[in-house]
């Protein structure tokens, strides 16, 4: 889904806006914004790895992580994406180039979030619960 993503933001911004890709001071927002998204993915992919659990979005999780990322947001994974989304928007810097990271939230949010953590409350119950009540979904 976020190569999708990234595919519709670059073809929009190729086909509907006429503004050059050029490298300038404004754009550096986007390049830190997208480093930023980079290493929370990073940061998070280690932990599903070091805690032996899956990433795959319905799979069933070996374990709940509670540390790192997963302590200001239950989808930092998501989260890293959808910031270098954004950060390609700013990047290219049209409202074209920011049509992926809205398509990208919409699915996440309503599809694959929903499912995630019906299979989080079946497998973890209470203690997920807890969790849902205490950390945001997002930020």
């Amino acid at each position: 889904m976020f190569l999708a993503a990234l595919l519709v933001s670059l073809a929009l911004h190729f086909m509907i806006s006429d503004k050059p890709v050029g490298f300038s001071a404004g754009t550096w927002g986007g390049v830190i914004l997208m480093g930023l998204g980079i290493a929370l993915n990073l940061w998070s992919d280690i932990l599903f790895k070091k805690d032996q659990t899956t990433v795959k979005p319905f799979d069933d999780p070996a374990r709940l992580i509670l540390t790192g990322p997963f302590v200001f947001t239950r989808n930092p994974m998501y989260l890293g994406m959808e910031m270098i989304l954004l950060g390609v928007g700013v990047l290219l810097g049209s409202p074209a180039a920011f049509s992926g990271a809205l398509l990208f939230f919409l699915v996440c949010q309503y599809h694959y979030i929903p499912g995630e953590e019906e299979i989080l409350r079946r497998t973890f119950k209470e203690k997920y619960l807890a969790y849902q009540k205490r950390v945001r979904r997002w930020l």
